[in-house]
């Protein structure tokens, strides 16, 4: 079932070239490895890379949410950043 399902959202094309993890030969690790060369290019051309890659699993499953809303907000995320947070961990 999950293959069938797989080939029918590829073949409707309705995963981007850039989706990794559930696609044939994209692995998650393929996805590190083209986000990493994107990074080296900008870098070789002199322009800065700041970049965040949060783990949300365990962001999310295993501390209370509203702790860590809480702590969010003291240190400085506030507005439409910790109402997004918040809408993803309600």
């Amino acid at each position: 079932m999950r293959d069938s399902l797989i080939n029918r959202i590829v073949k409707h094309k309705l995963v981007k070239n850039c989706q990794h993890g559930f696609v044939k030969n994209r692995s998650a690790l393929k996805n590190l490895l083209v986000f990493m060369e994107e990074v080296r290019n900008y870098l070789d051309l002199g322009y800065p890379v700041e970049v965040i890659y949060p783990d949300f699993q365990k962001a999310f499953d295993k501390v209370r949410h509203g702790r860590l809303l809480l702590k969010l907000e003291a240190r400085g995320i506030s507005g439409n950043v910790l109402r997004w947070f918040g809408a993803r961990i309600r």
